[in-house]
């Protein structure tokens, strides 16, 4: 069964839903190569071309919060704008080195999109970020490897009325 990918701005359906949309679930239509595993699934340009990838190690989820004004009213700090987002921390293991080679290309990708399915069953491009940084890739000691990314997600702003 084909599926149906189409881009999306970061205030959309998906996001509707407190990001509920985000992670595949075992129950999901099928995606490439008829993969039904739990997980984050990203597509990213990588220097041959757009490689797909299903994150199904265990995932943390952080929130982040900054804020964007504030004032002091009766001795209390009060705010006028916070924005949020959701920092997903994935994992994929059991890799070979090539494999790990090929995955690898994310990190420096400017283009990273996590796939998120909606109620349709209809896959959307979540445009994500991978902040700059070093990443460990393999040890010379382990014939399988490891890879852990942190994606954050859109933000999401708040503003006082």
């Amino acid at each position: 069964m084909p599926i149906e990918i189409t881009t999306t701005g970061p205030f959309d359906l998906t996001f509707d839903d407190t990001f509920g949309g985000v992670l595949i679930g075992t129950g999901s239509p099928s995606v490439a190569y008829e993969c039904r595993s739990a997980g984050a699934y990203l597509t990213w340009l990588s220097p041959v071309g757009w490689m797909y990838w299903l994150y199904e190690g265990p995932m943390n989820t952080q929130k982040a919060v900054r804020t964007a004004g504030a004032y002091q009213q009766a001795g209390t700090t009060r705010y006028t704008q916070k924005e949020s987002n959701l920092l997903l921390t994935v994992r994929t293991i059991g890799l070979s080195k090539a494999e790990v080679d090929a995955v690898a290309t994310v990190y420096d990708s400017i283009g990273v999109f996590l796939l998120a399915v909606d109620t349709a069953g209809v896959f959307h491009r979540v445009p994500v970020s991978v902040e700059p940084g070093t990443f460990d890739l393999y040890s010379s000691r382990e014939n399988v490897h490891d890879l852990t990314l942190t994606i954050s997600l859109p933000a999401r702003r708040s503003a006082r009325g």
